[in-house]
């Protein structure tokens, strides 16, 4: 996993940022949710996050929340979306975490596993594609061919990543016919994957 102190200054800012905009509105964590169309619990876990939260507010939901109260994101935290090399990646940001009620197939059952809705094409030759949901087991070793989340963190830039791809060690490669969806491959510590996907489920959209 990431270090401890790189993931606590992340949200660090992030928490900072949603009780500026809760005193200067006087919104309860509720409306603040309401109002950025997000959910309570991405509202509740960043303004206070757990000891044991190892993920960090999504670039598209700070710029949402930011959007619906009018103030705009401080500029520590906009140096760290806009770093070198591109916009950060927080954990929601292209794979959407889900916090509050997920489909009974993928219910989870333990504290190390985690469910999120697949948004890129990253995976699409191992049959993930965008709109499917996936759940993520922490205690499950990953095995070469796994569809893996992972988790980035330059300590250079100050930026953390958490990302889908296929684990093929040492390194994190895309498994994609779309050009754009390409990444070079990473290599990468074992100690930073998240855990394999272990349950995925596509959920017919519309009529």
């Amino acid at each position: 996993m990431p270090p401890r102190d790189d993931i606590d200054a992340l949200q660090g800012l992030v928490s900072t940022f949603i009780k500026k905009v809760r005193q200067v509105r006087g919104w309860s964590q509720n409306q603040t949710a309401q109002k950025a169309e997000v959910s309570k619990t991405t509202i509740g876990r960043n303004e206070n996050p757990p000891d044991d939260y190892r993920y960090v507010m999504s670039t598209t939901s700070l710029r949402k929340l930011s959007k619906a109260s009018g103030i705009p994101l401080p500029q520590d935290l906009l140096d760290v979306l806009n770093g070198s090399g591109g916009p950060m990646g927080f954990a929601e940001e292209v794979n959407q975490l889900f916090d509050d009620a997920v489909p009974p197939e993928l219910e989870i059952e333990t504290a190390d596993q985690s469910v999120w809705e697949i948004q890129g094409r990253g995976l699409e030759m191992l049959g993930y594609m965008p709109g499917d949901m996936v759940k993520v087991d922490r205690t499950v070793a990953a095995r070469a061919g796994d569809a893996v989340c992972a988790q980035i963190v330059d300590e250079m830039r100050g930026t953390a990543e958490t990302v889908f791809r296929a684990w093929r060690p040492p390194y994190l490669v895309t498994e994609t016919w779309d050009p754009a969806a390409k990444r070079d491959p990473l290599a990468i510590n074992p100690d930073n994957i998240v855990g394999p996907v272990v349950l995925a489920l596509r959920v017919r959209k519309g009529s």
